[in-house]
């Protein structure tokens, strides 16, 4: 950027007073460009689109965790949750990489069933399938996620649900089908 010893010289990848102020003359015609175009692009804003919506509030609620959360994340730091899942018949457990603990915490604080759903032993479906109330009971997050959805459902909200984890949308969709 502030290389100025090379200007003027006469060597060999120097800069020089022409191609500086070619490159000055370049970028004035952009933005002349850019002038020119300006009325001519549809550039569309949320509020000027939707007049009626509410301004956005945001609001940090933080949850606590299930037992089942707990016991999972001392597994975890133990290094013994995938032998825990494949003694308790959660095949999906033989997948589990332990070498990136932080990364099963954060998908054992979203759900613990992200690392496989335990079956129903009288039905053989899986357990969240067979007893609904138990996705919710699993998890902190689904806990109160269920307890404020009921609320705002009852005032006539509207919701919109992100998440990075795409995995999390699946025990979600579960989870709606069963309310």
């Amino acid at each position: 950027w502030f290389g100025f010893k090379d200007i003027g010289q006469k060597t060999q990848g120097a800069t020089n007073e022409d191609e500086i102020l070619a490159e000055q003359q370049k970028n004035q015609t952009i933005t002349k460009l850019h002038s020119i175009l300006r009325p001519f692009l549809l550039r569309r804003v949320k509020k000027d689109v939707l007049k009626d919506m509410p301004p956005k509030k945001e609001v940090v609620v933080y949850s606590g965790v299930s037992k089942l959360q707990a016991g999972y994340a001392e597994l975890i730091d133990q290094g013994t949750l995938r032998d825990t899942l494949l003694q308790q018949g959660i095949e999906e457990g033989r997948f589990l990489s332990q070498t990136n603990k932080q990364m099963n915490h954060r998908k054992n604080i979203n759900h613990p069933f992200l690392f496989g759903e335990p079956k129903d032993g009288a039905t053989g479906k899986p357990i969240g399938t067979s007893h609904p109330q138990l996705l919710i009971r699993a998890s902190g997050k689904f806990a109160l996620l269920d307890r404020m959805l009921s609320r705002l459902h009852a005032d006539g909200h509207q919701v919109l649900i992100f998440s990075q984890m795409t995995s999390v949308l699946n025990v979600m969709e579960d989870y709606l089908l069963f309310r």
